[in-house]
């Protein structure tokens, strides 16, 4: 039987393109624009904040920078929202093996 791997949920990439509509929408940035800006289709944008393609750590970091925000701030803030969902992943397990 196929293992489930932890660090690649799809609701954790539901989350994260949840995350990272809400910071486009904030800045007033439409999805055919930020596409523009990156380079790439306007399918990428909606495939990523539908959760059905995961970020790759540079492009996080590129649409961190396209949106004026750290990547280092953007990540915290998103590990913050894991960890109110029950979904936070590494701090979880070092919180689970530390009990053991």
């Amino acid at each position: 039987m196929p293992r489930k791997d932890r660090w690649n949920s799809q609701g954790e990439d539901e989350q994260l393109g949840a995350f990272l509509r809400q910071l486009r929408i904030d800045r007033n940035i439409g999805t055919r624009d930020l596409a523009r800006r990156l380079g790439r289709r306007h399918s990428f944008v909606q495939k990523i904040e539908e959760g059905s393609r995961q970020v790759q750590v540079l492009e996080f970091i590129e649409i961190c920078r396209l949106f004026g925000l750290p990547p280092t701030e953007a990540l915290a803030a998103f590990e913050k929202e894991l960890d109110r969902s029950g979904h936070g992943g590494a701090s979880q397990s070092a919180d689970s093996s530390s009990t053991r």
